[in-house]
């Protein structure tokens, strides 16, 4: 019996062995497949997506790894070593990251998210939903199966018109971590060429009126000089003074003086309706609220001054006697003004610096735009949730669009983060260009640190009354030199832009002209014109577009543009020298201004200043049928950079401009003052010359010529130091006055 019971006790423990055994094995295979059921898959249109590293959960949010899924949905994705950033790109949305940060950019516009990027051994896992919806597919999640399917939604982004606003310190400080990050990065790997291009539209000139006007570049928008004229009196810009002169040449005298020695250094005047508008810039102290002043043995002193445009618009209905109706300050150094009918518009920037930590109150005050009537005394503080911004262009700068009514006094201001690299206006619309460097993925491995393009954005405003409306953006490729590449006719704006470098042999500079139709959408183009050189000037003639591009000699491009879809190349002209001016003179006469070239043992050396008269009668077979070479190497004038620096009248035949002539024997000046030429729409003459100067000799600052105007048969020489009177026939001096 004993046997048999111990048989039975073997039996049992075998049985409980076995039993055991199952239990375990199937307790394995239910953690297997549990695991199994816990890993989460990623379909992209259905096909499975295979990771290194296993997405993960956090926050109800799944990471993963930065490759696999979003090259799946014909994205480049990158990561810039040197900034730490993530960079998820396709045709149409670009997005930046960065580890172990919530903000986002998306586009250009920031963006919180409510999970961070973060590294797992060594590899950077991102939010899968946001980036998929950012780059327009669809995401659903299965629970139940753990499976995440993402579907393209077959759409094309809407480009997003409204502008974004800062919103709050919090995004002030994001955004200009990302810019600061990015910014220091592209100008260590970016060289851009710096260069003049000068053009201006041709002006119908007027009729009633026998005085000169600024040189403008748009006909009826009036652009701020150092002197101006109604005909009766003359202002002028002296230091920090406007002087009002008489122009009876037989009794000149100065008959009233504007200072603003404590207001700053002036820049630009304006004369409208009997009225006088002064801009300048300067430092000012802004009235700070009384609990953020410091006191001291002084009194109550404000925290730190900064950059201003300040505006003084006088009543000169009685000349001797001139009154202030407007006085404004604007936080920022004045970028450029326009005035139109009665409505003068003001672009200003104004650099500031920032923490990205604990920004105090007195800081957070100085760093919000403000602006003040002096009149009133009363200062405006413009808060984050009022500051625009422009996606993909930050700076740690405020921006400020003004228009000013001067027939009410009314003022409109608009404030936004950046700084206009040029201002161009039209009667209608303002147009702001920035440099924007768009992201490109040369292919170069795993990791690598990425390559950036240039290109320009315009943001474009409508003018209504004094009032600067945001309306839309558009983007060219390559950059332009200043306001004069771009130019506005029949709704559509065209604009000449130069891609790459004219000594980069990896990225060769070619020449370009975009027309770009009422909402900035490109419907065409023409590029890659003279390979290896880039534009000098350009100058848009209604349906012809004049280009002038220089490496060692200079082609003149003649360019058809009656048909804005499809723009043409009709003739070219290579010549030496170049042009860094062109002014129309009709139909079939360009009057170019520049530089002579020199070729001398293989290198191209600049000689003097040349003056180059195109004929484009035949568009196909440009010809140069006049040129004028003055003086030497060394010989300068400021319409070289200048176009206000022209004085010329077609109607009157009259054509002047500073200049200071060199002669053959080194750093010898032989002439400084004004040539004098008669002018038609088909030839140029010289005819004279006016000089300030003691003697040829000695050169005198304050008796360099700045500015020449006409009233009736005279022409009216400015320069620091005095006004000469000259009869246009005679060329004889008949009046002086020094002040």
């Amino acid at each position: 019996m004993k046997g048999k019971k111990g048989n039975n006790m073997k039996n049992r423990v075998l049985i409980l062995s076995v039993v055991m055994m199952s239990f375990l094995l199937l307790f394995q295979f239910d953690l297997q497949a549990d695991e199994s059921n816990n890993e989460i898959t990623v379909y992209v249109n259905d096909e499975k997506v295979e990771f290194e590293i296993k997405p993960i959960i956090i926050k109800n949010r799944t990471l993963v790894p930065i490759r696999g899924v979003f090259e799946k949905l014909n994205a480049k994705v990158d990561w810039n070593r040197e900034t730490n950033q993530v960079i998820v790109k396709d045709e149409n949305v670009e997005l930046l990251l960065e580890v172990g940060n919530d903000a986002v950019l998306v586009d250009g516009r920031l963006e919180f998210l409510d999970t961070q990027s973060i590294l797992i051994e060594g590899r950077t896992l991102v939010p899968l939903r946001f980036i998929a919806e950012a780059l327009n597919y669809e995401v659903s999640w299965n629970g139940e199966t753990r499976r995440i399917d993402i579907n393209s939604l077959n759409t094309v982004p809407k480009n997003q018109e409204i502008l974004p606003t800062v919103k709050s310190k919090e995004t002030l400080v994001q955004l200009l971590n990302y810019s600061n990050q990015l910014n220091s990065y592209i100008e260590s790997r970016i060289m851009i060429d710096s260069g003049i291009v000068s053009n201006t539209t041709m002006q119908e000139e007027k009729a009633a009126e026998d005085y000169s006007d600024t040189n403008n570049q748009v006909e009826g928008v009036e652009e701020g000089d150092v002197v101006k004229t109604d005909g009766d009196y003359i202002y002028y810009i002296k230091n920090n003074e406007v002087i009002i002169m008489s122009t009876d040449p037989s009794k000149l005298e100065v008959v009233a003086t504007i200072s603003v020695d404590k207001r700053g250094n002036i820049s630009d005047i304006y004369v409208n309706e009997g009225r006088l508008s002064i801009i300048g810039s300067s430092y000012v102290y802004y009235a700070y609220p009384v609990e953020l002043m410091s006191i001291n043995d002084k009194g109550i002193q404000p925290y730190y001054n900064t950059a201003n445009t300040f505006l003084l618009t006088y009543d000169i209905t009685e000349i001797t006697e001139p009154t202030v109706i407007i006085d404004m300050d604007y936080e920022g150094s004045l970028v450029s003004s326009r005035l139109i009918n009665s409505m003068l518009y003001l672009v200003t920037s104004k650099n500031f610096y920032y923490y990205e930590t604990s920004i105090t109150d007195i800081e957070e005050y100085s760093n919000k735009p403000k602006y003040s009537n002096n009149l009133t005394n009363e200062v405006t503080i413009i808060d984050y949730s009022e500051i625009f911004y422009f996606p993909h262009y930050i700076k740690p700068n405020f921006l400020m669009t003004i228009g000013v009514d001067l027939d009410t006094k009314a003022v409109d201001v608009q404030s936004y983060l950046g700084s206009a690299e040029n201002v161009y206006a039209s009667l209608d619309n303002l147009y702001l260009t920035f440099t924007d460097y768009e992201y490109t993925n040369v292919g170069q491995g795993v990791i690598y640190v990425p390559n950036y393009k240039v290109n320009t954005a315009i943001y474009k405003y409508e003018l209504n009354n004094g009032v600067v409306n945001y309306k839309t953006k558009g983007i060219v490729e390559g950059k332009i030199i200043n306001q004069f590449s771009l130019d506005e006719y029949n709704d559509d704006l065209r604009i000449a832009t130069t891609i790459g470098e004219m000594w980069d042999l990896t990225n060769v500079s070619r020449n370009n002209i975009f027309i770009l139709d009422e909402n900035l959408n490109k419907i065409s183009e023409l590029t890659g014109l003279a390979e290896g050189e880039r534009i000098y000037s350009t100058r848009f003639a209604g349906e012809r577009i004049y280009m002038v591009t220089f490496k060692q000699i200079d082609p003149f491009f003649v360019i058809d543009a009656s048909d804005p879809l499809n723009p043409m190349v009709l003739g070219e002209l290579k010549i030496p020298g170049f042009s860094t001016y062109m002014h129309i003179l009709d139909e079939n006469h360009v009057l170019g201004f520049g530089k002579d070239t020199i070729e001398r043992d293989g290198f191209t050396q600049i000689g003097g200043v040349k003056l180059s008269l195109f004929d484009v009668t035949n568009p196909m077979v440009p010809i140069e049928s006049k040129v004028e070479i003055i003086g030497t190497s060394g010989t300068y004038s400021e319409l070289e950079y200048n176009h206000k620096a022209l004085m010329i009248s077609l109607s009157k035949g009259i054509m002047a401009f500073p200049i200071s002539v060199a002669s053959e024997t080194p750093y010898s000046i032989n002439f400084i003052g004004a040539y004098v030429y008669d002018v038609s729409d088909s030839d140029f003459v010289f005819r004279g010359t006016v000089s300030h100067q003691i003697n040829d000799k000695t050169y005198d600052y304050d008796n360099q010529i700045q500015r020449i105007i006409y009233i009736g048969d005279y022409i009216y020489t400015l320069s620091q130091g005095k006004m000469k009177v000259t009869a246009i026939q005679s060329m004889e001096i008949i009046g002086s006055l020094e002040f």
